[in-house]
């Protein structure tokens, strides 16, 4: 039974906001169930009412309080767990108590009505009895008298004793027969009462059972509508996390391609930052050997005698313009 509860509780439980609404519902129910009870309290103590009224009125309000208190633990339920097998368990305990309660009902019906029969039977022997016995008596009167008819004066006494004796047994008998014949309608008319509210109650109880199939086939259908939109809700997240997946491998297929490329781009621009290098190094060296060969004139740059001579009046020339 546990196992099965366990896994009812796993295919049952809501989501968050699912129960959070589911909540939100039940709260509301439960302040309106409040507030009908209040309005059942205040007109129970100020309006006049009949008995049967009155008794109707606090059952509705026990019916209310006992609502009430089922959905503030239905709804802690979803809060903190976010399903709602208390419900079911109630349900469950509410028809093994109404199945106890007919079982009940039938076997104390039965047990009465057997009691009744019983005390019946047994008044039907006890006047069965009293009709034996008055006959009886009948019978020696009749015999007392042939009796008598020899005797004169003391047969009269004794009969005038024995014509009161009668009387009394008759009238005992007679008022015996009429108690016994009351107490059988009585017990008539309460067998008939009692065999009336039986019938009274095992309608009620049929209507109860059949309100509680409905109730079940209802919870049943919102179960399975409640499994199929998760399913629903499934295959959109699987499909979606397969969509985001193809995506992903192909942002990553591109990102090696473009990492791949930017690589080759670096390797290349390496490649042409080391030729500038040594392009730089090369013309710098070719300058610094150039400018050796020009100070010292070696190589094509080896001055001649004229050039010596044009120099030399070049530097007295502006050794002249300097002293001016």
């Amino acid at each position: 039974m546990q196992t099965k509860r366990s896994d009812v509780n796993v295919r049952m439980r809501l989501s968050r906001s699912q129960s959070l609404r589911v909540a939100a519902v039940l709260e509301d129910f439960h302040s309106q169930l409040a507030l009908l009870a209040v309005s059942f309290t205040v007109k129970l103590e100020n309006n006049p009412h009949s008995l049967h009224e009155k008794e109707q009125m606090k059952k509705l309000i026990q019916d209310c309080h006992a609502l009430s208190e089922l959905l503030a633990t239905i709804c802690e339920e979803l809060e903190e767990n976010q399903t709602f097998t208390f419900l079911l368990k109630k349900i469950e305990d509410e028809e093994e108590r109404k199945q106890m309660m007919v079982e009940h009902i039938r076997r104390v019906t039965k047990a009465d009505f057997r009691e009744k029969q019983e005390f019946c039977t047994k008044l039907e022997e006890e006047l069965q009895n009293k009709h034996s016995l008055f006959e009886r008596l009948v019978g020696e009167y009749a015999k007392l008298e042939v009796q008598q008819e020899d005797q004169n004066e003391k047969n009269k006494m004794i009969k005038r004793d024995k014509e009161d004796k009668l009387q009394m047994l008759q009238k005992e008998a007679s008022d015996k027969e009429e108690m016994l014949n009351k107490q059988i309608k009585l017990v008539k008319e309460r067998m008939e009462r009692e065999r009336h509210s039986h019938n009274v109650s095992m309608k009620f109880l049929q209507n109860q059972q059949e309100e509680m199939k409905q109730l079940e086939g209802m919870w049943e259908e919102r179960t399975r509508t409640l499994r199929q939109a998760k399913a629903q809700e499934l295959n959109d997240v699987r499909c979606k996390i397969t969509l985001r997946l193809d995506r992903l491998m192909e942002m990553r297929r591109k990102f090696r391609v473009m990492e791949q490329v930017v690589m080759e781009d670096k390797e290349e621009q390496e490649k042409l930052q080391q030729e500038q290098h040594l392009i730089k190094a090369a013309t710098k060296v070719q300058a610094f050997w150039r400018g050796c060969m020009v100070r010292k004139g070696l190589g094509i740059y080896k001055k001649t005698e004229e050039d010596k001579k044009s120099k030399k009046k070049d530097v007295g020339k502006k050794g002249k313009k300097k002293k001016k």
